[in-house]
């Protein structure tokens, strides 16, 4: 794997007072047992603006129209994927189940390596949920790609060469093949992002291009593949607050065939809680989903005897009137938690210690 980093100092810009630019750390992570909620935009030749580059850029995405699909990411381990084998050296995966506009539904995995300061994208596994036998793409990096390098700062920018493999399963057909190619990232701006989640400061723009060849196995041609993709991070947020992707294949004369957009937006609010409560694992509710008006339990494990606050927020980060403290001990715990004022629907419960450290994990209440 080849890997060119270019490192660019912090600058600092006067703007009535001397202010540091923006700078994301390895925080900006999904960990085990994080997770937020995207919702994907509807995204075409006629709306897809990334906006301007550069310094102070204010960047407002609110008036796209949102798509009918949005997801749930939660950061679990690897080996817990039941297609972990395909992908050994993996660390964590996430998640995602999609519904198409004609009703059918398709999950998706995907698997990246965090070494350090450094995260990889190992692959990804997409199936049909209605017919789990048919409909699938596994997509396998034999030379995994470098998607973030932190920390990460104007001006800053790397590149990496990567190949993958591809077998899309369909009813009667099996289609082998295979990407070679390079991703180059750069962080091109810094400014202020308002989206239908509210408005964000401190915010850095990556710009990342990925370009690959792709051959078809029996097929005496190939095509090319590029990938434009605007991610949005922010220095104290956690998780990409927007992403912009658009997608052109070529044919070998460089001629386009195809051509599509693709986004999201994090729909929780500025100021995300982080995990950095590490003293708490093995997290899980029971039931989930669950019945309103009938009792949950939180199930974790606790290295120390604390005293844990527990808080419920619904999906767009608004507070509840649910508020319990509890002491808990060394070892296995249940919290049992009421329902009763709370109506059908997805809601987020948080742990939170007396020094503020926190982590939040789904419940799912319904009728």
């Amino acid at each position: 794997m080849k890997n060119r980093l270019i490192p660019i100092g912090i600058g600092l810009l006067l703007y009535g007072f001397c202010m540091a630019q923006p700078t994301v750390g390895s925080d900006a992570l999904l960990v085990f047992g994080e997770m937020e909620e995207a919702q994907f935009l509807d995204l075409t030749a006629n709306n897809f603006d990334s906006g301007m580059k550069g310094e102070n850029v204010n960047w407002n995405v609110n008036t796209i129209m949102e798509d009918q699909n949005n997801c749930l990411y939660d950061g679990k381990e690897a080996h817990s994927s039941i297609y972990a084998d395909s992908f050994p050296n993996a660390t964590i995966y996430f998640s995602c189940v999609i519904t198409s506009d004609d009703g059918e539904s398709s999950t998706t995995h995907t698997f990246y390596e965090i070494d350090g300061n450094k995260q990889y994208f190992h692959g990804s596994v997409s199936v049909s949920i209605d017919d789990p036998d048919f409909d699938s793409i596994f997509t396998v990096y034999d030379d995994p790609m470098l998607v973030m390098e932190f920390p990460r700062t104007f001006g800053d920018e790397f590149e990496d060469d990567f190949s993958a493999r591809i077998s899309s399963y369909t009813p009667g057909q099996f289609i082998a093949s295979r990407q070679e190619g390079q991703v180059s990232s750069k962080i091109d701006a810094y400014g202020s992002l308002t989206t239908k989640a509210g408005i964000f400061n401190n915010v850095i723009r990556e710009k990342r291009s990925e370009i690959a060849v792709v051959s078809v196995a029996g097929l005496p041609f190939t095509t090319t593949q590029e990938s434009h993709r605007y991610n949005f991070l922010g220095e104290d947020e956690n998780y990409v607050l927007l992403n912009m992707d658009s997608l052109v294949t070529k044919d070998a004369g460089g001629n386009e065939l195809l051509t599509t957009y693709n986004g999201f937006y994090r729909t929780r609010g500025p100021s995300a809680v982080k995990n950095t409560l590490r003293s708490i694992s093995a997290f899980s509710i029971f039931p989930n989903p669950a019945k309103t008006q009938e009792p949950v339990e939180l199930r974790f494990t606790s290295e120390r005897e604390q005293v844990l606050y527990v808080v419920i927020y619904d999906v767009a980060g608004h507070r509840t009137d649910y508020q319990q403290n509890f002491e808990v001990r060394v070892g296995e715990n249940i919290i049992k938690m009421s329902t009763t004022d709370m109506l059908s629907g997805r809601y987020i419960v948080e742990l939170a210690d007396e020094k503020g450290r926190a982590l939040r994990i789904p419940i799912i209440c319904v009728e």
